[in-house]
């Protein structure tokens, strides 16, 4: 139903129907023409015109039609099960009764959805559609499927969540914390054993992820035992088969815990990876998280890093403190004067205020030119700027009077070769300034910007932090800072945040990306080199012509092979001026790949290796945790539901006087002179009227 509503006053009507009858009156019952007719043809033609022309005198009057529009949401129940390794493993004694529940939630859901409107989900690796019961997930995150959920239907009638688990959750924090924050009852199906078993598991591996090639690195074993006091456990450690460590674990409690530390020599270079065991217990029921392994990565040497420096300075400090956090890094420390060791040595020099006008390194820069040394050039009042312009390293400063500024920085949000950190912004933005030459900045293209100058709060284009590859005059990777002040910026960091890390984390990614080895390499592909068994192994390449530019013109094909020898061929995908390949999750595994592409008619190739690595967390503790889930429920207002008990939920759902539908009345305002059968009811009525006008011959 509606309601016609005007936007002139009531009153108008009355005069339409005046000024309507009138016009009617005078063209019908004045007209002596019209005398011979009789008075019901004339009424008849009278009133044809008479509601014509009061139709179109209302139109005018800017009628409306309002509508109400009710609609009812029914409420939404999500259903959503575990299928999580875990289950399988708990359950793999019962797989009658496991059935049994599977069957039960499958025709209780059916049964909801006849009522209300129902949605069924599964989680494991990943939140996604449907109640799947194969049992693959590698890791369950009870929190990220509440986000999920309140993400989903958000701003929509949730009825309730019914949630089928085992209440052990391997990645997020804690779900009972998340409970406090939604709005809908959730329902609990408790499966999985509660029952505590006798077992033995390797429970953590704490390692480094990088170790250097004859050194040794410390690996922390923690070992957990459930009712097996008294026994001795035998702990292995093994690479490529071959037992590098072996020793006797005494269980003293029926709930053990136990941290050891072993120091391993890391013997070959390359991913390496490496199982730990403990040995099996009579009556044990899960034996599969006796077992661990993990794989780092062993390089040959660190990479040994020269500051040389005019004269002491504050920045030396700041810089030798954020690399030393960095283990792949030696740092040693000279002044120019000094210095007596091999240049050769180091994969990284950088010249601290030089060249100056004390020192123009007439000795040193053509060694690191014969060299092809990386070098990191931090400017400064002391540096001659004549003289490092004459280098043609690729940035040239025309000083205006031997004049300096005082400048704040800002990231370059296009700035791709290594990826910033969030929070530089904020800490750039409120930094002391650097005490920068005042002029004029010119980069050659192979240079990029890192971050810019902010000069009295207005943001320029002028450089303050610039890395770059291999140009014509210098064939290695350079970089600049264009300032001194820098250990200010990490004062600062650490009075605001109590620590040093985005300064740290800055100045270690800007050496690292110069100490590139394969920074003369104009087709770089890159990967990880150790890859968790649930996440996506993802290629990057980068193709760079003769002057350093990037080209993605010609495909990059790339073969992935695994160690029985199969090998996987892909067609790299181009992303703006590079490329990029998606090869999803692989098994667990060493892996080699190879990489081809064309530049004109020259041929580029490289290659290397990655591992994946197990992650077997869902077999390491398969005690159900059904406190968690009675305490979930308990909390949003729901219902805890054993299996057996699992017709319940029909009832609680259908009984729950909070799961209801939701109205919503909806307004509308619609113009009559969009009506089109108005149109055409004016034009029937004057068509008619018409018609028997020349009927009636009055015309």
């Amino acid at each position: 139903m509606g309601t016609i509503i005007f936007e002139y006053s009531a009153w108008f009507i009355l005069l339409c129907i005046a000024l309507a009858f009138g016009y009617a009156f005078f063209l019908y019952f004045r007209d002596k023409k019209l005398n011979e007719l009789s008075k019901g043809k004339i009424w008849l033609m009278a009133t044809l015109r008479f509601f014509s022309t009061l139709i179109i005198a209302l139109l005018l009057l800017a009628p409306l039609l309002k509508t109400i529009r009710t609609t009812v949401e029914k409420p939404v129940i999500v259903f959503v099960n575990d299928n999580t390794e875990s289950l399988k493993l708990s359950c793999e004694n019962k797989d009658d009764k496991f059935t049994l529940m599977q069957q039960s939630v499958s025709r209780i859901y059916e049964q909801i959805a006849e009522e209300f409107d129902a949605e069924a989900y599964s989680f494991g690796d990943k939140f996604e559609d449907g109640l799947k019961f194969d049992y693959t997930g590698k890791q369950t995150n009870i929190e990220d499927v509440l986000d999920q959920v309140t993400n989903k239907y958000y701003n929509k009638n949730i009825g309730a969540l019914v949630l089928i688990t085992d209440g052990i959750y391997t990645a997020g924090t804690n779900p009972i914390y998340k409970v406090e924050n939604i709005s809908y009852p959730i329902y609990s199906i408790a499966i999985g054993d509660t029952t505590v078993y006798k077992d033995l598991l390797v429970k953590d591996l704490t390692h480094n992820e990088i170790a250097f090639l004859k050194n040794k690195f410390p690996l922390e074993i923690t070992i957990a035992a459930k009712k097996l006091k008294g026994k001795t456990a035998v702990c292995q450690v093994t690479n490529n088969g071959r037992v590098i460590h072996s020793e006797n674990i005494e269980i003293n409690s029926n709930d053990f815990l136990q941290k050891i530390t072993i120091f391993i020599e890391a013997e070959k270079a390359g991913i390496q990876q490496y199982n730990v065991s403990l040995t099996r217990m009579s009556d044990e029921r899960n034996t599969k998280n006796n077992y661990s392994s993990f794989a780092i990565n062993v390089v040959e040497n660190k990479q040994k890093i020269l500051i040389l420096a005019n004269s002491p300075n504050p920045d030396i400090a700041a810089f030798r403190s954020a690399m030393k956090s960095n283990q792949n890094f030696e740092i040693d420390f000279s002044l120019v004067n000094d210095f007596n060791k091999n240049i050769s040595d180091y994969s990284l020099v950088i010249l601290h205020q030089l060249p100056s006008k004390e020192n123009g390194l007439t000795t040193i820069y053509p060694q690191l030119m014969e060299l092809e040394i990386p070098i990191l050039v931090v400017l400064g009042m002391q540096t001659d700027f004549n003289r490092l312009n004459n280098l043609n390293l690729g940035l040239k400063v025309a000083q205006s009077n031997n004049a300096f500024d005082n400048v704040q920085g800002f990231p370059n949000v296009n700035f791709s070769d290594f990826d910033l950190e969030d929070d530089l912004t904020n800490l750039l933005s409120a930094s002391p300034p650097l005490v920068v030459p005042f002029g004029d900045y010119t980069l050659l293209p192979h240079i990029k910007t890192v971050v810019y100058q902010r000069i009295k709060n207005i943001n320029t284009l002028k450089p303050l932090i610039a890395v770059g590859n291999a140009s014509a005059n210098y064939e290695s990777n350079v970089g600049f800072v264009l300032g001194e002040g820098m250990w200010r910026w990490r004062m600062f960091e650490y009075k605001k945040n109590g620590n040093f890390d985005i300064f740290d984390n800055t100045i270690n990614q800007i050496v690292q990306f110069l100490v590139m080895k394969n920074s003369r390499n104009r087709f770089i592909v890159k990967v990880d080199r150790i890859i968790p068994e649930n996440d996506e192994v993802l290629f990057k390449a980068e193709v760079y012509n003769k002057i350093f530019e990037l080209n993605n013109e010609n495909d990059v094909n790339i073969s992935v092979i695994d160690s029985s020898g199969r090998t996987y061929d892909y067609v790299m995908q181009r992303s703006n001026k590079a490329y990029f390949l998606n090869v999803g999750t692989l098994p667990v595994g060493s892996y080699n790949y190879s990489a081809s592409t064309k530049l004109g008619e020259e041929a580029l190739s490289t290659g290397g290796t990655f591992a994946v690595v197990a992650e077997d967390v869902e077999s390491q503790d398969l005690v159900a945790n059904h406190t968690l889930l009675y305490k979930m429920s308990q909390n949003a207002g729901g219902k805890f539901i054993y299996p057996d008990n699992i017709d319940s939920l029909t009832y609680y759902l259908q009984n729950d006087q909070n799961i209801v539908p939701v109205s919503y009345t909806t307004q509308d305002l619609t113009e009559f002179i969009k009506y089109k059968w108005i149109f055409f009811l004016i034009l029937a009525l004057l068509s008619v009227e018409w018609f028997l006008r020349k009927f009636f011959g009055t015309y």
